[in-house]
This record gives C-alpha cells, sequence and structure tokens, in this order.
C-alpha cells in the first residue's frame, strides 16, 4: 500500500446478514491486503 493508506473493513450487522451469514472475525482477517481496522457496526 502507498504511504499513508490504511486498509480497513467494514460490516454492517443487519444490512449484510440479509445476504447470508456475516463473516467471522477469522474470515476478515484472511482477507488481502490484511485489514488494519476491522469495525462492525
Amino acid at each position: 500500500m502507498p504511504k499513508g493508506v490504511h486498509t480497513g473493513f467494514k460490516l454492517f450487522f443487519e444490512k449484510d446478514s440479509k445476504h447470508g451469514k456475516l463473516m467471522t472475525a477469522k474470515q476478515v482477517l484472511k482477507l488481502r491486503p490484511k485489514p488494519e481496522y476491522v469495525l462492525y457496526e
């Protein structure tokens, strides 16, 4: 990633669960590039 750019990932309990199960923390941390910040909202 370019300097100063940080990866993040946001999951919405209501919106995203309408499309199936939410990703687990373990699944999110397997993403590449690995998120530095994960927010469940």
